[in-house]
């Protein structure tokens, strides 16, 4: 049901609101500052190959902009209408495989300028949001495909003039303030995500959907223990020497050492980087005993 309003919800937006594309529309052209690599300087996380940029809300349509280790801006042009959405995707290098490990940074324009991790779920959802399909990474549209290119942008340009009226600002602020507890573990990733998408879509968006009622706090030694009892390894031999244990959500590693406990979700898999060339996949049991399992780092080899 929940895909379902949302999907009625934003045909409604798109339907009612294609018509206002004004094709004098005022631009800016906008630089946004990338987040630091690594992440707080710490040595511990793997080297990075790349950056990959999206976006939905400019004046062009969205497409993969790919940034080489050490770019530090991107420019991007918004138009003042609406909200210009942004993330950075960190491609992380893992020996000879590079990576899609890591939750992306982002932004929403004009309320920033700075990409950070703990406002990169807002952008990915305010993404989602200007596309009915869900679809948020760029691409290139197919020759024969123009109708439906046009169609898409009217859809975005009146799936724009209806995000401008939320307040990203304040989810933005919430976000950043939750991630900063270092008393208190917190993942905006692990939050219901379709749920969050629909009220904002339907004027019922309440910072009570960003709770954290569906994971379970697990002391990281526990998950150690379990690493060590199936006999994974704790080593590969080259960059480190034990346990790495870095969640997808890197402001969760700052409280996760400080507090030396992690959040799990209660259904599905959560996975951390076990050590540079591997994966542990960890699932949440009703005794309250999680069952992991380790595997190699997921080749990622380009856009998909």
């Amino acid at each position: 049901m929940k895909k379902i309003s949302i999907l009625f919800a934003l045909i409604l937006l798109g339907a009612g609101m294609a018509s206002c594309k004004n094709p004098l529309d005022k631009t800016e052209e906008i630089t946004f500052s990338l987040p630091s690599w690594p992440p707080d300087e710490c040595a511990e996380f793997p080297p990075l190959a790349y950056w990959e940029i999206r976006y939905a809300g400019g004046t062009q349509a969205g497409r993969v902009i790919r940034l080489e280790t050490g770019a530090k801006t991107v420019m991007l042009e918004a138009a003042a209408d609406r909200p210009l959405a942004v993330i950075a995707q960190p491609v992380s290098r893992h020996g000879e495989t590079n990576a899609l490990f890591f939750k992306p940074a982002g932004c929403i324009w004009p309320h920033e300028r700075k990409l950070s991790w703990e406002s990169g779920f807002a952008a990915f959802v305010c993404m989602r949001l200007y596309s009915p399909r869900g679809r948020t990474s760029g691409g290139t549209e197919s020759a024969n495909n123009g109708n439906t290119s046009v169609k898409s942008r009217a859809n975005e340009t009146g799936n724009g003039a209806y995000l401008a009226t939320f307040n990203w600002k304040k989810l933005c602020d919430a976000l950043a303030e939750k991630s900063a507890d270092t008393e208190r573990p917190y993942d905006p990733w692990k939050a219901d995500t379709e749920a969050v998408c629909t009220a904002i879509a339907e004027h019922s968006f309440g910072v009570s959907l960003l709770s954290m009622k569906k994971t379970a706090l697990i002391p990281v030694a526990e998950l150690e223990q379990k690493a060590k009892e199936i006999g994974a390894p704790q080593s590969d031999g080259t960059e480190t020497s034990h346990a790495l244990f870095i969640p997808q959500y890197i402001p969760l590693y700052r409280t996760q050492r400080k507090t030396g406990k992690t959040l799990l979700k209660k259904t599905g898999v959560t996975s951390y980087l076990y050590t540079i060339q591997s994966i542990a996949a960890v699932q949440y049991r009703a005794d309250g005993v999680p069952a992991l399992a380790i595997s190699a780092v997921p080749l990622y080899t380009g856009e998909q």
